[in-house]
């Protein structure tokens, strides 16, 4: 049965109680806690509560608490946060004292097979960026279903506004600004992605971007930048020049920091992705996701799993740079002191917002080389005839990997989907070759 949180109306709330989701009109006071590492319940359930619930008691896990902020308590104010710890004793444990203390109606945010909560808030985010983000083609080929074993489906965010994925979030972080905040424009690091998404969405805002770009960034990356009227500001390569120089620049401007990956309101635009694929193509099993800072992977985590919690999450990760694959073997962050791939968007660090859910929700890295990223581009554009950037196609790169094919945990992973995250790649070369 389709998920009832995506026919949301005035009405939501009636039928969902049909289905047993949620108790009928009348309620009072609700009490709302996370049977997983998820935040949302309650905070987002605000915006379609019918007049006569009174009050809302939301338990969190005090380490997730950032990720979709409490900004949406401008939908129904009368929320209350309360802190626990993250073990789910402890959550239901807060959550059975509220319930003692208040007389509430308890909702768990999990029922009946299916997150309510998250796929609430990423169709609020969904809504707000529907005006600006294009809905993205899935392509699929019989050619690659022969060579990988398996039904691939191939979601293109290579035809995002802006040439990759990084545009959702970006979006959604824009519009989310008030106008005292928006007023001043943003300001961002970013190897050209993410610097390039902010630069247009702050453009359909009429606000100014003030663009780090790190020197050694693509000259095609740079060029979307300008193109969309950011202000470029280059730094040196290291992580370290790139965030000293946009910190004078919020000292010199005022602007708003809009971090490409560890912040909520990148996390849920990434997160639409997934409301976009998997009724796309709902009969996935497993989605492989490339991933760096971990906004997309997080975001595209946590939706696929409010839609079908037995889903698989992989991430795919460029040898050169496998800081993830090292956090997950390590239990906690690991940053790497040098990192050398190909994969220009993949050279970031996990933060603290999304390690967490990368840490609980991802179910396994897939770590490739260069070479057989290489490989992967060069099968998108023979193949599928799109051109990928080496970022975008580490996902197939995973998927016909020894590391992927070998492995009998991935037995059962028969309909994947494969993000291509980005179509940013410098194709100069290409074009002097046929002047020769």
């Amino acid at each position: 049965m389709r998920n009832p949180v995506f026919n949301l109306s005035p009405d939501s709330f009636d039928g969902l109680s049909e289905t047993n989701s949620l108790p009928p009109r009348g309620m009072g006071k609700v009490c709302v806690y996370s049977t997983i590492p998820d935040p949302t319940c309650g905070i987002t359930l605000g915006m379609e509560v019918p007049s006569s619930v009174e009050s809302i008691s939301v338990i969190l896990a005090t380490e997730y608490w950032g990720i979709f902020l409490l900004r949406d308590r401008k939908f129904f104010p009368a929320i209350k946060v309360i802190s626990s710890e993250t073990l789910m004793q402890s959550r239901e444990d807060t959550a059975n004292k509220v319930l003692q203390d208040t007389g509430a109606v308890l909702i768990p945010s999990f029922n009946d097979g299916h997150f309510i909560s998250f796929a609430i808030v990423n169709f609020h985010t969904q809504v707000r960026i529907k005006p600006f983000a294009q809905q993205t083609p899935v392509l699929t080929s019989d050619t690659l279903d022969s060579i990988a074993g398996r039904k691939l489906y191939f979601k293109c965010e290579c035809f995002q506004k802006g040439g990759a994925f990084k545009f959702r979030g970006a979006c959604n972080a824009i519009f989310s600004l008030d106008d005292d905040q928006a007023t001043k424009g943003v300001v961002t690091h970013s190897s050209g992605n993410h610097a390039a998404a902010l630069s247009l969405a702050a453009k359909l805002r009429g606000i100014p971007a003030y663009i780090v770009i790190p020197k050694d960034a693509p000259k095609c990356k740079v060029a979307n930048v300008k193109r969309y009227g950011g202000h470029v500001i280059f730094s040196e390569p290291s992580m370290q020049s790139r965030e000293d120089t946009a910190n004078k620049v919020l000292q010199d401007t005022g602007a708003v920091l809009i971090p490409s990956s560890n912040d909520g309101r990148i996390i849920s635009g990434q997160g639409t992705i997934s409301l976009e694929f998997l009724e796309q193509a709902s009969e996935i099993d497993t989605l492989i996701v490339p991933i760096s800072g971990g906004g997309m992977i997080s975001g595209v985590a946590l939706a696929a799993k409010a839609i079908n919690p037995a889903i698989h999450i992989l991430a795919a990760e460029p040898m050169g740079a496998n800081d993830a694959f090292q956090s997950k073997s390590n239990g906690r962050i690991t940053k790497l002191s040098e990192v050398n791939t190909i994969a220009d968007g993949l050279r970031a660090f996990l933060g603290d917002l999304t390690w967490p859910i990368v840490r609980d929700l991802v179910d396994d890295v897939i770590v490739v080389d260069d070479k057989e990223i290489i490989q992967a581009m060069k099968l998108c554009y023979e193949v599928l005839k799109i051109a990928v950037e080496p970022s975008g196609a580490i996902g197939l790169a995973a998927v016909l990997s020894d590391g992927f094919l070998k492995n009998p945990v991935y037995s059962e992973c028969n309909h994947i989907g494969i993000v291509l995250s980005g179509g940013n790649v410098d194709l100069g070369v290409l074009w002097n070759s046929f002047d020769k």
